[in-house]
């Protein structure tokens, strides 16, 4: 028996989905096909779960509350709106353009402002550019669990950006992404990120590797 891996990378957003599968002798390129066929499926599952994510926190960018971004002049009805998406994409943060965190649903309303977002890199990439972005693995700030950070711009009067709300995808639901396209024991499926670090596996191995 031998080990077919194969690698599909998720257009514009610098992750990829391998994929492994024990095949016996002389049928390797039957098992690439399946391979090819399996990797692309739950690449696209993955991406389709990253765009949800990211157009909700971009309607909810768009909301009244932002009207005098950067300014925030109702937080508690900005609280309120993040707290009803959370079911939805999980923890929501507003923060300034330096990623100071103005409100967030896992702190009161009246913490300090001393939070800061841990993605500031691509915080810095969503300021300048304007548009979305999904960053790499990192431990959330508050809560310390693995995430996929995914974070949008607020639009301020003359269309720089004001703001910016950060939600994130947490790696054990990709993890069970992964995990439902029921591989047998000897395959497993996984999701890197930009640097090759393993984000989620289908398999046992996950909670060793993430």
């Amino acid at each position: 028996m031998a080990a077919v891996a194969l690698a599909v990378l998720l257009p514009a957003l610098g992750f990829g989905v391998l994929a492994t599968l024990r095949a016996a002798d002389g049928q390797r390129a039957a098992a690439e096909e399946r391979l090819r066929d399996t990797a692309r499926a739950l690449a696209l599952a993955v991406e389709r779960e990253i765009g949800r994510t990211t157009s909700a926190l971009q309607a909810f960018a768009t909301s009244p509350v932002f009207k005098a971004a950067p300014a925030l002049a109702d937080r508690e009805a900005a609280l309120a709106q993040a707290q009803a998406l959370v079911g939805l994409v999980g923890n929501v943060s507003i923060a300034a353009p330096d990623g100071t965190v103005e409100v967030t649903t896992i702190e009161p309303l009246t913490t300090p402002q001393t939070l800061r977002l841990r993605s500031l890199d691509l915080v810095a990439h969503v300021v300048a550019t304007g548009e979305p972005g999904v960053g790499n693995v990192v431990r959330g700030a508050v809560t310390a669990r693995w995430i996929i950070p995914i974070i949008v711009p607020v639009r301020a009067e003359g269309g720089s950006a004001g703001l910016v709300i950060a939600g994130a995808l947490n790696t054990e639901h990709v993890r069970q992404l992964l995990a439902a396209w029921d591989l047998d024991v000897a395959n497993f499926a996984a999701l890197t990120d930009a640097r090759n670090v393993v984000v989620a596996r289908s398999d046992a191995a996950h909670g060793q590797v993430v």
